[in-house]
């Protein structure tokens, strides 16, 4: 994404930062620094719907708190593990005072200040190609418009 110019949000659980195959707390510095995001995507990555009260409001409510005074940033929006969400997750993503959750139940434009805790989106993996990507981007015209060149690889 660099390469293109953009950012993103890495949407985070708490307990991954600094395992083999995961991001550092140096790597999401630097990402950070690069003008990225960061929000929570809970402290161990259950599925919310399975958990007691007092482990759910943990996994959302504490999981802002540690990732802050980890990284010393904002974190102000909450991704749901699998896109997974009941009422009692979207109450405690509120009280956690995220000003938004993230779904994972595809994308409409039909987005409004009420579906603010479970806003639709679409998983980009690291491993698709830029000719891939270039379907959920604005401008208009052919890809071969696009900001990418014919010898790029994923």
């Amino acid at each position: 994404m660099k390469k293109y110019g953009f950012t993103g949000v890495l949407y985070l659980p708490y307990n991954y930062i600094g395992q083999p195959g995961y991001l550092s707390v140096e790597e999401i510095k630097e990402m950070v620094n690069a003008g990225w995001e960061v929000g929570s995507h809970s402290i161990s990555h259950p599925d919310l719907r399975e958990l007691d009260e007092t482990r759910l409001r943990a996994e959302i409510v504490d999981s802002r708190r540690k990732l802050e005074e980890l990284l010393g940033v904002p974190v102000l929006t909450f991704a749901y593990p699998f896109g997974y969400v009941s009422d009692s997750a979207r109450r405690y993503a509120r009280e956690a005072g995220y000003i938004a959750a993230m779904g994972a139940s595809g994308y409409t434009a039909n987005q409004w200040r009420s579906s603010l805790y479970y806003l639709q989106r679409i998983s980009i993996h690291g491993d698709e190609h830029v000719n891939t990507f270039i379907r959920f981007l604005p401008w208009q015209g052919p890809p071969e418009s696009s900001p990418q060149t014919s010898n790029d690889t994923p």
